[in-house]
């Protein structure tokens, strides 16, 4: 399901969807980043890589990404970068990586980000409810954001999480993608 057909399906905050993801290549800034500063970084970051990306002529094929890795000491290693069909050369501060497709679980969040960290503890709770490990990385797709709306209460994150393992009665293997509520 692309994005624009999970905000017109309706899915609601507290729904997750089990998914099969494609690979992707990124490109963007890299940073490590404070929990207290983790909410700004995108947007202090992503106009900078956008406008990279314009100079080098070189079109954004997706919405706005921040790749989150959890470190040890409470800070995060943070990717801030669009999805293109090509890698762009350029040097620092930029960088491209790319992620690998496969079967992850994404709820989509309504509302501005500072209230991201309620849909992450209701998505924490599913995944160890349904005896799903995550791996130590996930990411944020801004949908809707403030490039599009200055109202936050109209931006629309999907977080996603890999799947290292899944149960039976979450994936079916006939569709791509199941959604299921997030509260037991």
């Amino acid at each position: 399901m692309h994005e624009q057909g999970l905000l017109d399906a309706g899915v609601a905050p507290h729904d997750a969807e089990v998914a099969t993801s494609q690979p992707v290549s990124l490109f963007g800034i890299r940073g490590t980043v404070k929990l207290t500063v983790l909410r700004s970084y995108p947007q202090d970051i992503l106009p900078v890589v956008a406008s990279a990306l314009q100079r080098l002529r070189v079109q954004a094929a997706g919405p706005p990404v921040c790749v989150l890795r959890p470190r040890g000491d409470g800070q995060f290693d943070v990717l801030a970068a669009y999805p293109t069909s090509r890698r762009p050369r350029i040097g620092q501060p930029f960088t491209t990586c790319r992620l690998s497709g496969g079967l992850v679980v994404r709820a989509l969040h309504h509302g501005p980000w500072t209230t991201l960290l309620n849909t992450y503890d209701r998505l924490s709770e599913w995944l160890a409810l349904h005896h799903i490990r995550q791996v130590p990385l996930m990411w944020e797709e801004y949908l809707v954001g403030p490039d599009r709306t200055g109202d936050p209460a109209m931006w629309r994150t999907r977080i996603v999480v890999p799947l290292t393992g899944t149960s039976a009665r979450i994936t079916t293997g006939r569709s791509a993608a199941v959604t299921v509520p997030l509260s037991p």
